[in-house]
């Protein structure tokens, strides 16, 4: 059987793959050491049987609406800049339509001349 390591604040279990739902709904994390060797990083995030702290509870929230506001004034100003865009693609070509009108006239006054 494979063995798995789960974490739980300091306490590290190396445990039979077996027994892995039982740890996550203990509140443990199933880990991994990462390349250093010093470090756990999160593979499953256990849900069950976690305290959470209510002041970074209400931070991430107040974070998440801040990206929601930062998200809906970004997508105004995307579609602002969209705008622009097709008015500045439309300019250059009647620029370019132009400039190429003004090059095949004076390409005709040097043949009739």
């Amino acid at each position: 059987m494979a063995v798995v390591t789960v974490k739980k604040d300091a306490k590290v279990l190396n445990i039979d793959e077996s027994e892995q739902d039982f740890f996550l709904a203990k509140g443990f994390d199933v880990v991994e050491l990462d390349k250093s060797g010093k470090k756990y990083n999160v593979k499953h995030r256990a849900t069950e049987n976690k305290l959470v702290d209510v002041s970074k509870l209400l931070e991430v929230e107040a974070k998440a609406d801040q990206l929601k506001n930062d998200k809906k004034e970004l997508q105004t100003a995307n579609k602002e800049l969209e705008k622009q865009n097709e008015e500045l693609t439309k300019q250059l070509e009647e620029a370019l339509t132009a400039l190429g009108n003004k090059a095949d006239d004076k390409a005709e006054d040097k043949t009739a001349k």
